[in-house]
Formats: structure tokens, sequence, C-alpha cells
């Protein structure tokens, strides 16, 4: 077997606006090394309808996101018969599935030789849901290490049976939506930074590509290329907009996607203790959890059973709700002013105060 190619560059010194607190280490990013560089493929039809079908059927039925990791070895693997409810075994084989076509699609414009797999998740998003300007990259490292590691290749397919454009009916008319994405890269997410937050307006200026929304329409770009999706302005009654996410990562970062691909129940529930252990103050990250081995079983105990007491609820812009603050345990009454793509809400509580991008658990229904 052939030895697999140098996949990342060695790290910089970086900073986008935004420090965890899980890692004590100064923020570094790492390049990715032997791939294709300033590209955007658009691919029409890329997975077939009845795939499409399928997942966006499943995305709205599950009413939040789901993730799983697809090692490029994996891709032989013989599919089995979809038989029985829909469980993580079918998402990962859907997944599998959407990988082949999408690799196959792109196999004249990107190189493979650094890649070890792909992450896929799976979104699906209201009337009003928008992606916030960023980058991709693997987001349970960065929070075990504060090395932000940029994918090979980044690419996002249409999978929910909607349209954009004049032309369409209304029963598959979608308005807003599209997908934005900026050829300036890693030059323009310095000035712009985590959800723009070192400018006043991520949005301003040339160099953004709008690609509309359709079903089974893939785009496939450099991994450094910062991106968002526009706010939704119209969907038919009953419709969500969905989406598939895949980022093509190198052997470096492997372990933690084979370990807790994102959005995967796994990757929710360290999230969850890497919160916890954030904020308890006194400087607890990740490295001290890992040398102290019954507070870290204690922290795994405080997760779970705040796992076990969130709400699986699905919300609406402008649906009011009782929502806990940050890590308090009371509820307070509050307006969901946004229901962002990845199903976390920004809420304005009725004493005024505001918490843009919170979980979803922290929220309940009214009654």
């Amino acid at each position: 077997m052939a030895q697999q190619i140098e996949c990342a560059a060695a790290p910089v010194l970086w900073s986008d606006g935004f420090e965890t607190t899980t890692s004590s280490n100064a923020t570094t990013l790492v390049r990715a090394k032997n791939v294709r560089r300033r590209f955007l493929r658009i691919y029409d039809d890329a997975i077939p309808n009845e795939l499409c079908a399928a997942l966006a059927d499943d995305a709205v039925k599950r009413g939040r996101p789901w993730g799983c990791y697809v090692p490029l070895a994996d891709l032989d693997k013989e599919d089995a018969e979809e038989e029985g409810p829909v469980d993580d075994a079918t998402r990962q084989q859907w997944a599998r599935r959407v990988v082949r076509s999408v690799l196959e699609r792109s196999k004249e414009d990107i190189s493979l030789d650094a890649a070890h797999g792909v992450a896929v998740w799976c979104l699906a998003s209201p009337e009003r849901g928008a992606v916030d300007y960023h980058v991709d990259y693997c987001e349970l490292h960065r929070r075990e290490t504060n090395e932000i590691v940029i994918p090979l290749y980044a690419s996002t397919v249409h999978v929910a049976d909607l349209e954009d454009g004049s032309h369409i009916n209304d029963e598959r008319r979608i308005e807003g939506g599209a997908f934005l994405v900026n050829s300036r890269g890693l030059n323009h997410y310095a000035e712009c930074g985590y959800k723009g937050r070192l400018c006043a307006n991520a949005f301003e200026g040339k160099n953004w590509h709008r690609v509309p929304y359709r079903r089974g329409r893939c785009t496939i770009h450099d991994g450094e290329w910062p991106h968002a999706a526009e706010e939704t302005t119209r969907l038919p009654a009953g419709k969500r907009r969905v989406i598939l996410g895949l980022n093509v990562f190198g052997a470096n970062v492997a372990e933690v996607n084979l370990r807790a691909p994102e959005h995967s129940d796994a990757f929710n529930k360290t999230v969850k203790l890497y919160q916890a252990a954030g904020n308890t103050g006194g400087g607890l990250t990740v490295e001290k959890l890992a040398k102290n081995k019954p507070l870290a079983r204690l922290f795994v105990g405080l997760a779970r059973a705040r796992q076990d007491s969130e709400s699986t609820d699905v919300f609406e812009t402008g649906e009011r709700v009782r929502a806990r603050w940050r890590t308090g345990v009371r509820f307070h009454p509050a307006t969901v002013s946004k229901v962002r793509e990845d199903g976390c809400l920004d809420l304005v509580y009725d004493d005024g105060f505001k918490w843009d991008g919170a979980p979803a658990g922290v929220a309940r229904k009214m009654g």
C-alpha cells in the first residue's frame, strides 16, 4: 500500500476573535497541504432524487442535526438493504453513498492524495434560518487543543425538494437560503474573524459568490474559503431547507473525527462536558481534566445529567419559550428571535438580556 502523503503544514499563530475556554494553548492554524487551491465547482443532480428525499424526510422528522465520519477506506463497503426504522447505521450508509457520488463528480477537479476521510452532517432549518459567516474546521480538535485544522476541501449538498426562481411553482419555491462563499480565503477570514467578529460587515466588498438553492446541487471548494448561507425568506408550508455539509480531512485529525464526528451524539456529549469544564472558572481546561481522572468522571456525570434533562423540542422564530441563562438552572421567559441552521437559537429574554447561538436544549415550550 502506498504511503499517504503529507496533509498538513506547520501550525502558525492565529487570532480570529474566538478563544476557547477548554484549552490553555495559544491559538494556532494548520493549513492543508497537497490540495487544489482557489477553486469553486458546482454540480447539479450530484446525488439521486430518491436519496435526497430520504435524507430530507429524515432530517425534518428527526428535528435536530446528525453527523458521521466516512473514511475513504470504507467507501468500498457493500451497502445493506434498508429495512426498518432509520437509525445511525442507515445514516452512515447514506453518508457513504453521498460521499461516493460527490467524489465521483469531482474526481477531475480535486486530489485525494492527502485525504483520510470525509466528515458529513445533515441540518434542517425553518423559514428565517441562516448560517453565520465562518470557515470550516475540526471543531472538537480546536476545543481540545486550540488548533484550527482547516479541511482539504469543503462541500455542501442541497437535498430538500426546493428550488429558487420565479419560474418555480409555489409548492417547491424557496426564496433566499443561497450558499455564499468568498474566494479571498484565509486573507478574508483574517480580516473578519470568527462569525465576523473582527469587522463591521463580513459580506461587504468583492469576491463573494452566490449559489442558489436547488435539490441535488452540490458545491465543492477550497477548504480555506469562508462561507455562509443567506436567510431563507420563504418556504412552502411544512417544508424545511435541508443541506448536507461535507469536509474532507487528512489523517492529522482522523482520531477525533472517528471518535466524535461533528453533530453526532458522541460529539454533543463531549462538547457539553468541555463547556461544563470551561464555565467553572479558575482556568479548568481539558488538559487539566485529562490529568485528574476523578474530576473528569465528575464532569462526565454532570454532562450526562444535563443532557438527560434537556429538551429535544423544535422551535420557530417568534415563539415564546422558557429558557435557562447560560449555565444557570432556573428558567426565564424569552422569545426566539432566530433559529439557526444548526438548530441553535438566538434568544431575547424578557429582562432585556440576549443570548445568540444558545443550544436548543436550554429552552422549553411554554405551558
